[in-house]
């Protein structure tokens, strides 16, 4: 079978490509050091959609945004598997899901089978599914992590967590400050003063060998590899006494919990197990048993194969519905296969502008294109920022709204150059042809369409040089980017490609790029290591966020706003 879906966690990626090595594996996008590559992986390119047998989605926008193209497809949504890796914090949740009602989430999702990596959130998110609804936890790879490498000789507590800082992030940061116990954290995209990023599964067991325990902190995410492979590589664990913990370890034999978010009670566990060695050698022991035994590559497996199982019972193709309904504000657009596309309206403050789209029955796109809080307030900085138009006559746009951000840019009056994959450049045509027919401002300016396939990799390997070198020498041109977090990762693929453009205006998502792997602070280091000049702004006043920057950060904590950038 051929399995497609973007990259998200190497580690759960490897669980599944190792779990089911006769399967082709599709990850677009970067593979971690911190697993091995695999033979039957894919990752720097992918054929058509139809060529798939299913589809994995690890995050809601990823869900949404592929459910989209499927059903253009005709392609029934029991082939497109979601797993869920986030826990539900409402404040967070608008700003992970294109700024879709959470509701909204739950009802289309329902048509797809649901693998969540923790039994906790199946009722914390009320999941229900007309296929199924499975809890498949991690597995540790005993080949990996069957030597224990715990010596019992450090005296700090560790945590392994990246952008442990990040707003919503859910893993209890202000928690770990507060606790007077020798500690390090680990990860990227955290503090300076951190222990740093563990590239290598021997950069893990060498901070693992030095600890005196591992301390996990997290009150909203799901049980962690980290946690799980340092019990496999005989560390002791102290974690609260929530979610899954208690479901799956023993207190006092396997693992030693504490009242979630109660310090003293955190405080009486470190202690004991400080003071008593043969305490930390029997939690050794037994904890790593547990997590060998029961966390096994077999039960993984098994668990998989009844849900690949339900998948391929179902028809790959939807059958087709009779008739739709059209909704006040919306065009059509026919297409010679007798589907059609759907052209929505959003009104900004310089005028309206419309954007074509893939009809479906039932993801609403055109929810998230008139989302105040979201699409349009964004579209409006952009317009803004576009019209000063005094640093360049040109401007580049990189986005994943079907031409909107496009169309915000033309309104300035510069020549514009479109640089997308095939699937979102179709769109971005389709979009400006609408709008010069409707529209007489919008044949001020002139467009150039430039498609480039790698961007549907989206980070790995996108975002060549092509429009620099051909369309605008010298990177004279503004670059005008919105690509849902993957912004981080084009951008700084551009700097190593030798890209520098005289502007760049990003849509800034924190919380949706540490999932995407390249942080919004790697992102600022970057830009001043290349002479470049930062701006935060709100959106959509365009009002200087910097004095929220906390002491010892690099980045606002906001969910969104806008980061300018010119090179100085």
């Amino acid at each position: 079978m051929k399995i497609f879906s973007s990259a998200f966690h190497t580690s759960y990626q490897y669980n599944l490509a190792s779990a089911f090595p006769e399967h082709e594996w599709t990850f677009l996008g970067p593979w971690s050091q911190n697993r091995p590559e695999c033979g039957n992986v894919v990752t720097d390119r992918a054929g058509d959609l139809a060529d798939y047998d299913f589809f994995l989605a690890h995050s809601p926008a990823e869900y949404i945004s592929l459910a989209g193209k499927l059903d253009v497809r005709g392609i029934s949504r029991s082939r497109l598997v979601y797993i869920s890796h986030w826990g539900y914090q409402p404040h967070q949740w608008v700003h992970v899901y294109n700024g879709v009602n959470f509701d909204y989430f739950i009802n289309d999702v329902s048509g797809s089978p649901i693998v969540c990596v923790s039994h906790y959130m199946v009722p914390q998110f009320g999941f229900y599914s007309e296929q199924s609804v499975s809890v498949i936890p991690h597995f540790i790879p005993s080949d990996l992590f069957g030597e224990c490498a715990w010596r019992d000789e450090g005296e700090e507590f560790i945590n392994v967590v990246n952008s442990f800082y990040q707003p919503e992030r859910g893993v209890g940061a202000a928690f770990w400050d507060s606790l007077p116990v020798a500690k390090k954290l680990y990860g990227g995209g955290n503090k300076p003063t951190d222990g740093g990023e563990l590239h290598t599964i021997d950069d893990f067991k060498s901070a693992v060998s030095r600890s005196r325990a591992y301390l996990w902190t997290a009150d909203a995410v799901a049980t962690s590899f980290a946690p799980l492979e340092a019990m496999a590589l005989g560390c002791p664990l102290v974690a609260p006494d929530n979610l899954d913990w208690r479901k799956e370890f023993e207190h006092g034999r396997e693992v030693l919990l504490y009242k979630a978010g109660d310090i003293d009670s955190c405080l009486e566990q470190v202690n004991l197990l400080n003071n008593s060695s043969s305490m930390r050698s029997s939690l050794s022991i037994a904890g790593r048993e547990a997590v060998l035994s029961r966390f096994t590559k077999e039960l993984f497996r098994q668990r998989w194969k009844q849900v690949f199982d339900g998948v391929l019972s179902t028809d790959l193709i939807r059958p087709k519905k009779s008739g739709f309904s059209m909704r006040r504000g919306s065009g059509v657009m026919l297409r010679d296969d007798g589907t059609f596309d759907l052209a929505t309206e959003i009104c900004l403050k310089a005028g309206s502008l419309c954007v074509v789209h893939p009809q479906s029955d039932e993801s609403e796109i055109r929810l998230s294109l008139r989302n105040k809080s979201n699409s349009v307030d964004l579209l409006e900085g952009f317009a803004c920022l576009a019209a000063r138009g005094n640093l360049s006559r040109h401007a580049v746009t990189m986005a994943d709204d079907f031409g909107s951000t496009t169309q915000a840019v033309i309104k300035s009056g510069r020549s514009v150059c479109v640089y997308n994959d095939k699937y979102f450049s179709e769109f971005e045509r389709k979009t400006n042809e609408f709008n010069r027919d409707v529209y007489p401002i919008y044949y001020v300016s002139s467009v150039d369409f430039i498609e480039d396939p790698a961007l549907e990799a989206l980070g790995g390997g996108a975002s060549g040089p092509i429009f620099c070198d051909e369309q605008f020498p010298d990177g004279d041109f503004s670059l005008f980017i919105s690509y849902d977090g993957r912004e981080p990762a084009l951008i700084k693929n551009m700097f190593e490609r030798g890209v520098f453009p005289s502007e760049i205006v990003a849509n800034c998502m924190p919380d949706a790029s540490w999932a995407m792997g390249c942080h919004v602070e790697v992102l600022v280091e970057a830009l001043v290591q290349n002479e470049y000049a930062v701006q935060f702004l709100s959106i959509p006043e365009l009002e200087d966020i910097s004095a929220l920057i906390a002491p010892g950060d690099t980045i606002p904590k906001l969910h969104r706003y806008i980061l300018r950038a010119v090179r100085v």
